[in-house]
């Protein structure tokens, strides 16, 4: 599997929290680096300024951060445009805590890449 840097809008400030069911208004980011297993948080991100309003301030800040994927409850068209112009995917869906949804988008791609190396030996 790639490494991935994998962001979630979070309630707290740790894995364990809640998935934020609001992307673009979250109060933290819970980031997740799979190269290296570290965890990093972003505070209070809502006071950058940005014509482009809350959504492109987040995409903006993530793309700084090296973020590959954002894991959310849900998006609009206009959100997904301001990702995908700064190479950020989205994908929805996200629910539960941060460590479970993370959990649950690695868990087919660890799959696949377990079975692949079983096959190889």
């Amino acid at each position: 599997m790639q490494d991935v840097r994998i962001a979630v809008p979070a309630e707290r400030p740790d894995p364990a929290s809640c998935v934020d069911p609001v992307l673009a208004q979250a109060q933290f980011v819970v980031i997740y680096d799979t190269h290296n297993g570290s965890w990093d948080t972003l505070d209070s991100w809502r006071t950058l300024e940005n014509p482009g309003g809350a959504g492109a301030a987040l995409a903006e800040l993530l793309s700084r951060h090296r973020v590959d994927v954002v894991l959310c409850e849900e998006y609009g068209p206009p959100l997904y445009h301001v990702f995908q112009s700064v190479g950020i995917r989205l994908r929805d869906g996200a629910s539960g805590s941060v460590r479970e949804a993370i959990d649950r988008y690695l868990a087919p791609k660890t799959a696949a890449r377990a079975w692949r190396a079983e096959r190889k030996s």
